[in-house]
């Protein structure tokens, strides 16, 4: 147990001394995502827009009419902390929003702190889907990756599962 804290800490120093040697954060590029949008700096922080798509795996045919899906965008740049919320949508009703290629749109906006780290993998998205005895989850990590000046995440595809 000590041996991998011991390795999680090296790497974790790794990715921090490559960001502050180049001056930038590391990208590894969008998982399904296109375009940009700008953050809008403030004393306070970035304001951020994420927009795309939730895709159900099984694609039902139609939802229940109670239908309700919560999108969540979180700061998890903290090892062995529980992830902070920095904005959530959420949209009641999602079955008029279930479209013919199976997927409901989403968009929302959050103020990303100041201090928030510029590095891969610390802000990331995720969705649930609750309505009559269905439930769907988010089983991977969509990750937003924070660039200086810029935040370029629209179009992002987040697929949830069937949870039994």
């Amino acid at each position: 147990m000590a041996l991998k804290l011991q390795l999680s800490l090296a790497l974790a120093l790794t990715v921090l001394a490559a960001s502050l040697r180049t001056g930038h954060s590391c990208n590894s590029g969008n998982r399904g995502g296109s375009g940009s949008e700008s953050i809008t700096d403030s004393g306070s922080g970035r304001t951020v827009r994420v927009s795309g798509y939730v895709l159900l795996n099984p694609a039902p045919q139609q939802l229940p009419v109670n239908a309700r899906l919560e999108v969540r965008l979180q700061d998890i740049s903290l090892m062995d902390a529980p992830s902070k919320l920095l904005g959530s949508q959420t949209l009641n009703a999602v079955s008029t929003r279930y479209n013919a290629d199976r997927r409901i749109p989403f968009s929302l906006e959050a103020v990303i702190p100041a201090d928030t780290p510029f590095m891969p993998h610390s802000v990331s998205v995720s969705a649930s889907l609750r309505g009559d005895g269905v439930s769907y989850i988010t089983d991977t990590a969509y990750y937003v990756n924070l660039q200086e000046g810029t935040f370029e995440y629209r179009d992002m595809e987040i697929t949830i599962i069937k949870y039994p």
